[in-house]
């Protein structure tokens, strides 16, 4: 029974397969085979309320083609996709399979030893018009004397079946592989970043920007500054948000650090500044302060990079983390601060509407997306405080690339991080005893994991 799919002379009115209920409960078809062809599209989602009525479904997959039997009786009702599901985009191609499971049972399997004697005794049917088609349209070419009447009955030889090598495995591709800022990347995913920037509007989490960043398929989202503890918040909120509406497009969104060495990492950067009565207080009075930040701003700026080997055992808890924090890859290798230096680990920053010379916020580069942003900032906060009251001086910046000869090179690895954190006293003060055991712990059962499993940070896409 066949819709018609791209017909333009039909009622599609009169094609909903749900008119054929009579049909489907009249006894003298109970011993009928009927095939709904292209899966009575558009009425997919009828077709699947069909499936779960009538129920017992199975699905067989046969030489590409997937078709969803149903048995009432001894009645048999088969919707048939594989011609119509190839015509649609991608995003109907998932639309039009989320619908056609939506309802229908799928739960009970066809055993392989059934499908191994079923394949083998009635073979694979093919009609004689699929292969009159050009490339250039589904349908006979003239004079190929091939039309809708009849088939072939394909007989495979089942000694030859092999496992497809990607079975039970997820390969995840970029989704895009254009350059950064490019904007035929942001084209390609205008429509999931919409929806992902409408979605935090609604949740009171202000976006200042989107672009496309220089790893393949990477987008980096800015979020407007806000208190410490909120800004915590809606880092959660922004990272659930991606991954449903992601998953929604049927893509997967992951924040892990470096998921391939020969690609760009990704953080997760943090802008801090200091505030007191609705004043910015990191930033120098006036232009007569070295760097145009205040004397608080230095001590507590001092302070981080002071601790900020130990921090990294907060910040970039994974083994992982370390394969994105390289020297020449714009995420800090080396232990010093610069003014808008991008490979330093805390860069001054001066964006538009700083007056000249001023310095109004600094970033710290080394925080990734694996990160608990509550945890991480308490650590940052708890240096920023040591550097405060131990009146810390800062050192002069670096304005030029790292020199490794002469910077003190940052932990290169987890176990590197969890060594400072041992010999570093001041979080004893800050974070429980409790909290302390258990976040060492919990590093060291990771490297130990990783260290026996060289490929685990592809797993851990799926969990961050």
């Amino acid at each position: 029974m066949l819709t018609s799919f791209g017909d333009r002379d039909l009622d599609l009115r009169l094609s909903n397969p749900l008119l054929l209920r009579a049909v489907l409960e009249d006894k003298r078809y109970s011993k009928s085979r009927i095939v709904l062809l292209h899966a009575s599209y558009p009425f997919s989602r009828e077709a699947s309320y069909l499936a779960s009525v009538y129920s017992q479904a199975n699905i067989l997959e046969l030489s590409g083609l997937v078709h969803c039997q149903l048995t009432h009786l001894l009645l048999q009702v088969y919707l048939d996709f594989g011609l119509a599901i190839p015509k649609l985009s991608v995003h109907g191609m998932i639309s039009s399979m989320k619908e056609l499971l939506e309802l229908a049972p799928i739960n009970k399997a066809i055993p392989k030893k059934r499908l191994n004697e079923i394949v083998a005794k009635n073979g694979v049917a093919l009609s004689f018009v699929t292969m009159g088609f050009p490339s250039h349209v589904d349908g006979p070419a003239d004079g190929s004397g091939l039309t809708a009447v009849g088939e072939a009955r394909l007989m495979p030889d089942l000694s030859t079946i092999k496992r497809i090598p990607w079975e039970g495995k997820d390969e995840w591709v970029p989704f895009d592989s254009s350059p950064y800022c490019s904007s035929s990347a942001f084209d390609a995913a205008s429509p999931v970043l919409r929806e992902v920037a409408a979605a935090l509007q609604s949740l009171g989490i202000s976006v200042e920007q989107i672009h496309a960043e220089g790893g393949k398929g990477q987008f980096e989202l800015i979020l407007k500054y806000t208190i410490c503890t909120k800004a915590a918040d809606n880092l959660v909120y922004t990272r659930e948000v991606i991954r449903a509406i992601a998953r929604k497009h049927g893509l997967l969104a992951t924040f892990i650090p470096k998921y391939a060495l020969d690609d760009m990492g990704s953080g997760s950067h943090v802008h801090l500044s200091l505030w007191r009565n609705g004043q910015n207080v990191f930033m120098a009075s006036d232009r007569s302060s070295k760097h145009g930040i205040s004397a608080m701003g230095k001590e507590f700026m001092a302070g981080i990079l002071h601790h900020l080997p130990s921090i990294l055992a907060f910040i970039a808890p994974l083994p992982n983390s370390y394969d994105r924090l390289q020297p020449n890859t714009c995420s800090g290798a080396y232990l010093f601060w610069g003014n808008e230096n991008k490979e330093a680990p805390l860069r001054a920053s001066s964006p538009p509407g700083t007056p000249d010379g001023l310095v109004s916020n600094f970033e710290i580069k080394s925080f990734d997306g694996s990160a608990n942003p509550y945890l991480g900032l308490a650590a940052i906060l708890a240096a920023g405080i040591d550097g405060l009251r131990r009146h810390l001086p800062l050192p002069e910046p670096v304005d030029t690339d790292p020199n490794p000869n002469v910077l003190q090179r940052l932990p290169a690895s987890l176990s590197e991080s969890l060594d400072a954190l041992h010999k570093d006293d001041l979080f004893k003060e800050f974070i429980s005893d409790k909290w302390l055991t258990a976040i060492k712990a919990i590093r060291k059962a990771d490297i130990d994991y990783c260290t026996k499993h060289k490929d685990a940070c592809k797993l851990l896409i799926h969990r961050f």
